[in-house]
């Protein structure tokens, strides 16, 4: 979201900063760059972009863009709190409200830079792991799964038959119909673990047993593990885009445990590796600082989170990272 600075009513040099709301980036548009001194002066926000690309009139809200260089001189101008740094005028107190794009610069892309997690997206990489994921849940449920077969011999039904007196082909085929059901509730099932299953066998003129019914576990030809191991490089490699090392959020695949240590150290550097962005973000308060005139030693910090080892007992405690400071 872009920060907007938000003014009281007061004139004359007295307006002072009473509030920063986040205007959302999906309906913010930037105006066309100033060829004389390549400033973009105007945020235009309005909820219609999605749906056309001239909004109407009454529906978009312009408000003025502070420049990214000399920003607290620009702010300081426009307001009349002093002169501004291009024209040495002071300005008319009619903006009600600035805004500050927060945002790291990228080559060539003057107006919406892209940030650098968006090389995820670009690579291909995003529509690979997409693309598994997808694989494996039609895998899931559209393939065959089978995992029983049941063989019976031509004896097994017409004994039943014999032994019930069923004689009319109806209750015949509603007596087998019932057999089968009976076999599959008592192998499938949680509650019908370590159930029993009662069989016919006979033996022939050689006097060799035979079985009724043989009932056979099939194998899935389909492994549950299948694709795991690239889902997994492709999510680490997300991962790396997005600027953190896969086991600070416990990275898929076996043997990936790391110990205590390690662990603190990958989450410190994940924090320093923060510090640009961090002082991104605190722009905006810099530049209200100087608008209401706060103390000049007043700083702005962003307190690192440094985890501590077991035989501490702290768990956690707050730092201040001097470099941060300054």
């Amino acid at each position: 979201p872009v920060p907007e600075i938000v003014f009281n009513a007061d004139g004359d040099g007295k307006r002072k900063v009473v509030q920063v709301q986040a205007l959302q980036a999906c309906f913010s548009r930037l105006e066309e760059m100033d060829p004389e001194n390549g400033n973009i002066d105007g945020l235009l926000y309005s909820s219609q972009w999605s749906e056309k690309a001239t909004p109407d009139g009454d529906s978009v809200k312009r408000v003025r863009l502070l420049p990214r260089f000399n920003t607290i001189n620009y702010a300081l101008g426009i307001t009349g709190k002093a002169p501004h740094p291009v024209t040495l005028q002071k300005k008319d107190e009619k903006d009600t409200s600035l805004a500050l794009l927060l945002r790291l610069p990228a080559p060539g892309k003057v107006y919406y830079p892209k940030p650098f997690w968006w090389a995820v997206f670009e690579s291909g990489w995003y529509d690979y792991n997409q693309s598994l994921i997808d694989y494996k849940k039609a895998l899931v449920n559209k393939q065959l799964s089978i995992k029983y077969h049941i063989e019976f011999s031509d004896e097994y039904f017409t004994r039943i038959f014999d032994v019930e007196k069923i004689t009319d082909p109806k209750k015949r085929q509603e007596r087998v119909d019932k057999e089968y059901d009976d076999i599959a509730k008592t192998l499938q099932g949680k509650d019908n673990a370590g159930g029993t299953l009662y069989s016919y066998f006979k033996y022939n003129s050689s006097g060799n047993m035979l079985s009724m019914v043989k009932i056979t576990v099939l194998n899935n030809p389909n492994k549950d593990g299948e694709y795991i191991e690239e889902i997994e490089n492709s999510i680490n490699l997300i991962n790396y885009f997005m600027r953190v090392h896969g086991s600070l959020i416990s990275s898929l695949g076996s043997n990936k445990t790391i110990n205590g240590t390690e662990a603190r150290e990958l989450f410190n550097m994940n924090q320093a590796l923060m510090a640009p962005l961090r002082r991104l973000l605190l722009r905006v308060f810099y530049v209200i600082k100087a608008l209401n005139g706060w103390p000049a030693d007043m700083e702005f910090i962003i307190p690192n989170q440094e985890l501590t080892r077991t035989d501490e007992n702290t768990g956690a405690k707050k730092t201040t990272s001097q470099k941060e400071v300054d």
